[in-house]
């Protein structure tokens, strides 16, 4: 095994490796490491399934400010309240068993905030 030195680290690092263990450092990297690829794996099997069910639509916005400026959303896929709600009862309790259907419902109820942003930038321009 090779040393570093802490230099490669920055100043503010410290020793990975002690007596050719990992030290606190390394450990908690590693945990940290771990739990964002499970994130990773759970959020991509989410977008799979919301993919796969056909929820996604692509989308395009056209909003206008209060003082008349004009906001172009295009190309961007979001999910189809219709289609939600006309989702047959597997593919529905098999989102609930996974508890995603409250992400769903948030996902959808931001997008009917977005008829709110062109009035809030206003405001925020304002300020």
């Amino acid at each position: 095994m090779t040393s570093m030195d802490n230099e490669f680290l920055g100043r503010e690092g410290g020793a990975l490796f002690a007596a050719e263990r990992p030290t606190r450092i390394a450990q908690r990297a590693f945990q940290f490491c771990l739990e964002y690829q499970k994130a990773f794996e759970a959020t991509k099997l989410f977008c799979n399934a919301i993919h796969e069910s056909g929820l996604l639509k692509n989308k395009r916005s056209s909003l206008t400010t209060p003082s008349g400026a004009k906001i172009n959303l295009t190309e961007f896929a979001a999910v189809d309240a219709s289609a939600l709600d006309e989702l047959d009862n597997r593919t529905a309790n098999n989102f609930r068993k996974q508890h995603w259907l409250g992400a769903l419902y948030c996902h959808v109820a931001s997008l009917e905030r977005l008829q709110s942003f062109p009035r809030r930038l206003d405001q925020r321009k304002a300020a």
